[in-house]
């Protein structure tokens, strides 16, 4: 069975520099009692992930990143930035977006979710596309955003689905490289 304590020994063996704290992510929609339940235990495992870090390798073996969690609930998504940015970790991943919702409904929750966070940590948004494709936002301020350091988002890296296309975010002109198997 996969534990907090599990997650980061793996990770730290595979010599991971950035590690992910171990979360529940839940299918959308979710009913709210479901969305609680599965934030709280992020933030549970979040403490053990980072009790395991300290306890096995200290900070010797890569850094810890916390994930943001709670749905589509703007109260949910406040509380999890809040306890993230309080947490002892290297930087905060936004996780939980881009599994179905809208890109104005995420556009709605990263609003929520960047102003809670500390300028000085790094901050992972994970799993939105690939780089170059724009982030339509949302509300008065209609745009297009790339998600790249300094950006309106405040998100300074981004995640992509693009492992089992055989693709890599790279500095070539289109931003992708694909490798063969």
């Amino acid at each position: 069975m996969l534990t907090p304590e599990r997650a980061v020994d793996i990770q730290a063996q595979l010599g991971s520099d950035i590690m992910m704290a171990l979360d529940h992510l839940i299918g959308l929609p979710a009913k709210p009692r479901k969305m609680l339940d599965a934030t709280l235990r992020t933030h549970r495992w979040l403490d053990r992930c980072i009790a395991a870090l300290a306890e096995s390798y200290g900070h010797a073996r890569g850094v810890l990143f916390g994930i943001c969690q709670g749905g589509m609930d703007p109260d949910l998504r406040r509380l999890s930035a809040q306890y993230v940015a309080a947490a002892d970790v290297s930087g905060i991943a936004i996780g939980g977006l881009s599994v179905g919702e809208t890109k104005a409904e995420m556009a709605e929750m990263l609003d929520v979710v960047v102003p809670e966070l500390p300028e000085g940590k790094p901050r992972y948004l994970m799993g939105v596309g690939s780089p170059g494709r724009p982030l339509e936002r949302s509300g008065a301020r209609r745009r297009h955003v790339r998600l790249r350091p300094a950006d309106p988002v405040g998100a300074q890296r981004f995640g992509l689905h693009t492992r089992r296309a055989h693709r890599s975010p790279s500095s070539e002109p289109s931003g992708i490289v694909r490798a063969n198997r």
